[in-house]
């Protein structure tokens, strides 16, 4: 009897777990893919020492046979901190779409990038917005890394590859605030990456 009642127990179970797992694998595939670019400035004048983190992309996703959807935007992070006082004297950010002359380019081969953006970033503390003028040029000096994956959930459940050709850069910017430039030095950290998504 006790036999019966298992064998009953795991026949429910695979017939509910049927629909689940062909829901799953006729789930629609997504495609997702973006050119992006980043980087980190630090510069000292006198007792203020200013930081501006840069990161824009520009890209597309889709969901199944859904219209593709434009992803093209740019996100800045300023802070400047007083090194004599040991005070915070500005931390402010801000996020905008890409668009008009608003721009991200990238070259195809990943040699080289420009954004010219502006953007108002939001003081954290004050609430004032300052905008900030940017343009940023990244260059190659070393060549491409790449690397891919392949990912694949037990089951069918999941199917993900990706694929990222990127290279450390070296950038310079011109990053303006009231016609000051807060970027007068290179890129500590400077990258561009292309990224390519599909899975389901």
């Amino acid at each position: 009897m006790k036999r019966a009642l298992v064998a009953a127990v795991i026949l429910a179970g695979l017939l509910l777990a049927i629909p689940l797992v062909l829901a799953t694998r006729a789930a629609p595939i997504d495609h997702f893919q973006r050119d992006q670019a980043s980087a980190s400035f630090v510069s000292q004048a006198g007792c203020v020492r200013t930081e501006v983190d840069v990161t824009a992309l520009s890209g597309s996703s889709q969901h199944g046979s859904a219209r593709a959807q434009t992803l093209a935007q740019v996100h800045v992070a300023l802070t400047q901190f007083n090194t004599c006082t040991g005070s915070t004297v500005v931390e402010a950010e801000g996020q905008v779409p890409l668009a008009g002359a608003d721009v991200l380019r990238v070259a195809a081969n990943l040699g080289s990038a420009t954004l010219d953006a502006t953007v108002p970033v939001t003081n954290e503390d004050t609430g004032a917005v300052i905008t900030l003028q940017l343009h940023v040029d990244w260059t190659n000096p070393h060549g491409l890394q790449i690397a891919r994956g392949h990912v694949r959930v037990p089951g069918g459940s999941a199917d993900v590859a990706t694929n990222v050709q990127g290279q450390d850069f070296s950038a310079t910017a011109t990053v303006t605030e009231a016609g000051v430039n807060l970027t007068t030095e290179p890129a500590s950290f400077a990258r561009i990456s292309r990224v390519r998504d599909t899975g389901a």
